[in-house]
């Protein structure tokens, strides 16, 4: 269901990098995207137990050198612990509840460690970069390649439209978006939503 993380994927093997997928949790997902098919990664799931240990263990028997893990919260702890284990380095995908909700200890000494640290916006970027003075941090957009799109001309929209794309997820606010086209409609607003 991380698109963005299945397109960073995609991208590295476009580009020859041999990737390996290690995997907390099967996935919970009942649909997953087409591209998913495109993937040639092995992917692996960890002991749940000791996921760091079996991490380790696992890039010291394939001779991987580096581990990234999206999210600067558990997954970061993990791949922290386990590139310790193995004398290798890791890097972080920061996104937004694992920057914003996480104990901020905690995250200081994931990325504290790391080599670099990868986020998607400015505003995330210069949160991090205040939180761990010195660790690299750059903006990245999940794997997009912004060659792919070109700007129009700006057409105003009759009526105009409320566009919005994400999961069907709570945490994505589709029902606040829902309350919101309410009010306008309530104060006979003229637009659309899709």
């Amino acid at each position: 269901s991380e698109t963005f993380i299945l397109h960073e994927v995609l991208a590295l093997e476009a580009m020859g990098w041999p990737v390996t997928i290690f995997t907390l949790e099967p996935p919970s997902d009942a649909f997953a995207h087409a591209d998913v098919a495109k993937v040639k990664a092995a992917i692996v799931p960890l002991d749940p137990k000791h996921p760091d240990r079996h991490l380790a263990a696992l890039c010291r028997d394939r001779s991987i050198f580096h581990i990234h893990a999206h999210f600067a919260d558990y997954p970061a702890a993990i791949a922290r612990r386990a590139a310790n284990l193995a004398e290798i380095g890791f890097s972080i995908s920061a996104h937004a509840k694992d920057i914003y909700l996480a104990d901020p200890k905690n995250l200081r000494r994931n990325m504290g460690e790391a080599r670099f640290v990868a986020t998607c916006t400015s505003y995330n970027a210069e949160h991090l970069r205040t939180l761990a003075p010195g660790i690299p941090v750059a903006k990245l957009y999940h794997g997009i390649d912004c060659a792919k799109f070109h700007a129009l001309e700006r057409q105003p929209q009759k009526p105009p439209l409320i566009l919005s794309i994400g999961r069907l997820r709570s945490k994505k606010g589709f029902d606040t978006l829902i309350e919101a086209c309410r009010i306008l409609r309530d104060e006979q607003r003229d637009f659309a939503c899709r």
